[in-house]
């Protein structure tokens, strides 16, 4: 990669269009302002090559300012179809990172909404046109915006549109985009519709959205991937209304294809607290090994100490194996508490490999915290452990020196 201004040489000056656009992508890594006037006056060059204008437009978004904006729609304006959807890209990541704050930018911002509109409008564009027109208009959070989205997103023949209507619509926690968004969960609406209006009431995080995503979960026959969405979404509001759906919902799925939920719904649980929920992640870590594993990061995240008791149980229970033993064993080295010293160190003479390397990884946690602790183990085991300890330091040793000399 070259130097900013032979970068723009090149996009000004190379016969070849492959060069033209590598330069202008590059350009757009670099995010050196001073590109965006070249890159600018490419957009405005109507016979140079798509991929180049393409590019170029793509720069101008991940560089340009808002007063980039009035000629990026001017480029949009003159430039028939060519280049509508990277412009409205474009256009939506400035306006994403930027706010009025003055009568000029106030006057980019109206121009630009009022563009978009007309754009998302236009049924003679193409749908990805639209789509680009209406997820760009989301991000200039204008009020404006939103009886506009609401239509495209109930309304639209286009499903493209639609999709882009719903997540431009998790922009605005307001009443309306609520209630168009729980509107366009129900089942008669088409499948990647339904997926995005749930993703984007997660992603608001409005309490009023909670019941709608709990009927969704809890309804036996709706698709897996909407009940996984809703279950994702209540993991993000963190409303408490939806701990015991989440926690029936995740003991009561065996279906074979019910892994994923299981998963999503041991990972939306690490936003709530409270015993039911730390007894309900400490029985899933018996389940299928990706909800297990979900369950045990949740578990750490929590670091509630009522599991103690009930992990170590789970580590000393031999009729179980492999990582439903084994991850009992590093949630206790992350929660800290003592109780699970003696558990740990009768660990380490486990015929399971991966339980005893998980107790020696726990117990070395111990070591500074509770170095009294540590010392009341058989020599055996102290020995063992200070073994690891040296290794670990001479790793780490190594690893310096490697990267001193590199």
């Amino acid at each position: 990669m070259g130097t900013v201004d032979e970068l723009i040489r090149e996009l000004q000056s190379s016969r070849s269009y492959k060069e033209r656009r590598d330069a202008a992508s590059a350009l757009g890594r670099l995010g050196e302002p001073k590109a965006v006037p070249a890159l600018l006056r490419t957009l405005k060059n109507y016979r140079e090559d798509t991929e180049v204008l393409h590019a170029a437009a793509h720069a101008v978004g991940k560089i340009g300012d808002l007063y980039a904006v009035p000629e990026l729609l001017d480029a949009y304006e003159a430039s028939g179809n060519k280049v509508e959807t990277p412009i409205f890209e474009a256009i939506g990541e400035i306006l994403g990172r930027t706010s009025p704050d003055d009568d000029n930018s106030r006057e980019i911002y109206s121009r630009a909404v009022d563009t978009l509109i007309q754009a998302v409008q236009n049924h003679r564009a193409s749908d990805e046109s639209c789509a680009a027109a209406a997820r760009a208009l989301g991000k200039t959070r204008d009020p404006k915006a939103i009886p506009v989205l609401m239509n495209h997103l109930l309304e639209d023949h286009r499903r493209e549109v639609r999709v882009a209507a719903a997540v431009a619509l998790r922009h605005f926690n307001h009443p309306q985009a609520i209630h168009a968004l729980v509107a366009a969960t129900n089942k008669k609406i088409p499948r990647g519709v339904r997926e995005a209006a749930v993703q984007s009431l997660g992603v608001i995080g409005n309490p009023n959205a909670v019941d709608t995503l709990i009927q969704i979960l809890e309804d036996g026959s709706e698709e897996y991937f909407i009940r996984t969405e809703a279950a994702r979404a209540l993991g993000r509001i963190g409303d408490p209304k939806a701990i015991e759906p989440l926690i029936r919902t995740l003991h009561n799925e065996w279906h074979k294809t019910a892994g994923g939920l299981r998963k999503t719904i041991a990972e939306a649980l690490g936003a709530f607290r409270g015993p039911r929920v730390t007894d309900a992640l400490v029985q899933a870590l018996g389940y299928e090994y990706y909800t297990a594993h979900a369950a045990a990061e949740s578990l750490k995240k929590h670091r509630d100490r009522r599991a103690v008791e009930p992990l170590i149980r789970r580590l000393e229970d031999k009729r179980s194996g492999g990582y439903r033993r084994a991850l009992p064993a590093q949630i206790l080295g992350v929660l800290g508490d003592p109780r699970a010293i003696p558990a740990l160190a009768k660990a380490l003479h486990d015929d399971d490999a991966d339980i005893r390397k998980a107790a020696s990884q726990s117990l070395l946690a111990f070591v500074p915290t509770h170095p009294d602790a540590i010392l009341r183990l058989p020599p055996d085991d102290r020995h063992r452990l200070g073994r690891q300890i040296q290794d670990a330091q001479r790793d780490e040793l190594v690893q310096k020196l490697c990267g001193y000399h590199r």
